[in-house]
């Protein structure tokens, strides 16, 4: 599955005939995403699906499950970072102590993204 959207980061592509979105990702989303640097349509994690951080030194440490994908209400309805990913720690994150909080939100942009990392750019998040 690709991801449909807009960024600043990756340039837009004009909208094919054979695109296929998924419902929860809604209809305003007609560009495709393309990273030039990983010259490929970026996949849009799905329920249930497990991804590393960069920051994981192996093991569960940095491990999450995507649990829901979902929409910013108060964001413009043509804005892709409204489209947020919701996961939870596979592992205990300690940043949760002291909250109520048991998972946590990323806009889909920012998921999907590279960081760089010693000189060299890398997804954020692998797929597991």
């Amino acid at each position: 599955m690709t991801i449909l959207c807009s960024s600043k980061k990756w340039p837009s592509l004009e909208r094919s005939s054979n695109l296929k979105v998924p419902a929860y990702v809604g209809t305003f989303l007609l560009h495709f995403c393309y990273n030039a640097q990983m010259e490929s349509a970026i996949s849009i994690p799905q329920i249930g699906e497990h991804y590393r951080h960069y920051k994981s030194t192996g093991g569960m440490d940095h491990v999450y499950e995507v649990i829901g994908i979902a929409k910013n209400i108060e964001m413009e309805i043509d804005d892709p970072d409204s489209i947020m990913i919701v996961y939870k720690p596979l592992y205990h994150a300690d940043i949760l102590d002291g909250t109520h909080a048991t998972m946590f939100t990323r806009p889909l942009s920012l998921f999907i993204d590279e960081v760089e990392i010693d000189g060299k750019m890398r997804p954020r998040f692998t797929k597991e």
